[in-house]
């Protein structure tokens, strides 16, 4: 019978900016020689590297439109056998995405006569992938200074803050 080079598994999609990085377990077949992986209804293609060290593969996949993708990858040994096909789905970001994004809002800000500054937070947007906010400020000594708080913290103390208007934040997303 036909021999198949293990096929790649556990395989998945990050998402990135104009890209995507790709990205499986590395098998234990010893014949898999190389990959490829195919987008676009297999219209475009990109070789992976298997040889290298660690026990996962990464490709990233660069110049790509604001869209959902499906990505198939298929592994092939030294006679070039190829495997049955991975598939992972995965989407580019470009403007449109960023332009949805919305800066976590500040409920209230509370400053108590030592200058701190405890700052309640408003719902971040998550489902967008936010992850943190990043607060800079100007401190006590006149330097610029930068905090980032999980999304998950309700409210933020700052202790060194030189003047409240000066405060400006933004969001960070995935």
């Amino acid at each position: 019978g036909k021999h198949y080079p293990e096929k790649p598994r556990d395989a998945g999609v990050r998402s990135g900016k104009g890209r995507v990085q790709v990205f499986w377990l590395k098998g234990t077949d010893p014949t898999v020689k190389r990959a490829t992986i195919f987008w676009n209804g297999g219209m475009d293609s990109v070789a992976a590297d298997v040889t290298g060290q660690g026990d996962t593969i990464n490709k990233i996949i660069d110049g790509l439109k604001e869209q959902q993708y499906t990505f198939e990858m298929y592994t092939y040994d030294d006679q070039g056998n190829k495997s049955i096909a991975a598939e992972a789905i995965g989407a580019s970001y470009g403007t449109v995405y960023q332009n949805s994004l919305l800066n976590r809002p500040i409920n209230s800000g509370v400053v108590n006569d030592n200058g701190e500054v405890t700052i309640y937070w408003g719902a971040a947007s998550s489902t967008n992938g936010a992850i943190s906010t990043e607060v800079s400020y100007t401190d006590n000594q006149s330097k610029t200074k930068k905090q980032t708080f999980p999304v998950s913290d309700i409210k933020s103390v700052i202790n060194d803050l030189k003047d409240v208007s000066d405060l400006k934040c933004r969001t960070v997303f995935v």
